[in-house]
């Protein structure tokens, strides 16, 4: 999460919304997902490809573990779509 928005896990100057997890949750939550991105990235994902990555991303962090993926779930899921389409053929 702080890669792709560029923000510090916790921000004391923003004094509304101060945690990364929760200020992303609002914004996924909101339908504002293109409005989470560091602007100094040097490649920006597709609008989809940004909404699943932060929906992964929030899994991960979820409040109850028993939710949280494990890495071995979290790789597979970062796969590229088109690999996988490739893959099943």
């Amino acid at each position: 999460m702080e890669i792709i928005t560029g923000k510090a896990p916790i921000d004391h100057h923003h004094e509304s919304q101060p945690y990364l997890v929760e200020w992303l949750k609002s914004m996924v939550a909101t339908e504002r997902s293109g409005d989470v991105l560091d602007p100094t990235l040097v490649e920006l994902p597709c609008s989809i490809e940004l909404k699943r990555i932060l929906l992964i991303a929030l899994r991960c962090v979820d409040v109850d573990e028993e939710h949280r993926p494990n890495m071995g779930d979290v790789i597979h899921m970062l796969q590229p779509r088109d690999l996988l389409l490739q893959l099943n053929r």
